[in-house]
């Protein structure tokens, strides 16, 4: 047996100043997933055998390890990591987990962000200064936070400008003759270790298929005019009671945006890609610290996947990466 989790992190990122840790109802899920594993366990040994072992594997942001209650809780320390050893970014972790690890290599990942951009978009530092670059920062969840142009950002030269006749070899090239854009869906999925479309396509899908069945309901005419004026904020359940549905009015159109409750914030259908993306973990990172258990469990091979290389790794990388030089 194994048990996966990832309890909410919002009572415990460094960046929530009004974060309160297991007081508050969200920050405690994480003691009770604890307390279901050690439940689990109990009864493993108690109606199965006492020598079964049930492994567990948590994953949560990295303030969550200076909590003794927590630690206490799951029997162990946790134990932190920082996904640029593996990858082409920053995201530093806590873990629990009840199996020894492989040595975590003492040098990080040659990959960096511009490894993972398409169409000429470079890093910052790497679009300015040629020959250095840089991983890119953490991805993070929040609505404020997921396009933050300080952050989340990438740059290239502006389409008409000869930068061998302006620059000599090697100078650096000036802000004047660079275009900057927020990372796209795609790019943070190949940030993350993820195939490009694993988290846009579902939701894109989804808001289609909701659009589209409301196009249906209201016969394409202006929806607005179809109901009373108390209905134009509908809100509409979805998944588990985090999120619903705002239909923003528009003269023949829906605009959709999906709410999460717990902050009132509306996302847009590649902002709620980003969110996810935000809230997901390193690919490459958890998987550093699941190979142990390829000795313990039946392996599978996922076509298109298992065996697939990460981007940073891949051919389109390197022949990408050839043509910047």
């Amino acid at each position: 047996d194994i048990i996966l989790g990832g309890p909410p992190c919002n009572e415990w990122s460094g960046i929530n100043a009004r974060r309160k840790g297991v007081d508050s109802e969200s920050g405690s899920l994480i003691l009770q997933f604890a307390k279901l594993i050690n439940k689990v366990k109990k009864y493993n040994q108690k109606y199965h055998d006492v020598n079964h072992r049930t492994y567990f594997f948590c994953e949560n942001v990295p303030e969550v390890g200076k909590v003794s209650e927590i630690e206490n809780t799951f029997g162990i320390s946790a134990f932190k990591v920082d996904a640029k050893t593996w990858g082409p970014c920053f995201r530093e972790r806590a873990f629990f987990f009840n199996w020894e690890p492989n040595t975590v290599p003492e040098v990080d990942s040659v990959a960096k962000g511009t490894s993972c951009l398409k169409d000429g978009w470079k890093m910052p530092v790497n679009a300015t200064t040629r020959g250095i670059d840089e991983k890119a920062r953490t991805l993070l969840a929040s609505y404020g936070r997921i396009g933050d142009p300080s952050t989340m950002y990438k740059a290239r030269v502006k389409e008409g400008v000869d930068v061998a006749s302006k620059y000599a070899p090697g100078a650096d090239i000036g802000a004047e003759d660079l275009e900057y854009n927020l990372f796209e869906t795609g790019d943070r999925e190949r940030l993350m270790g993820l195939p490009e479309g694993y988290v846009e396509k579902p939701v894109i899908d989804l808001f289609s298929n909701i659009k589209r069945a409301l196009l249906v309901a209201t016969d394409g005419t202006k929806w607005c005019d179809t109901v009373h004026p108390r209905y134009w904020g509908l809100g509409l359940s979805l998944g588990p009671g985090r999120y619903k549905i705002n239909m923003l009015r528009d003269s023949y159109d829906f605009v959709l945006g999906i709410e999460e409750k717990n902050s009132g914030q509306v996302f847009k259908d590649y902002e709620l890609a980003w969110h996810f993306l935000g809230n997901g973990f390193s690919v490459p990172q958890v998987q550093a610290l699941l190979i142990p258990l390829q000795d313990v469990f039946k392996k599978r091979d996922y076509a298109g996947y298992t065996k697939e290389p990460f981007y940073w790794d891949s051919d389109a990388s390197f022949s990408y990466l050839a043509s910047l030089n």
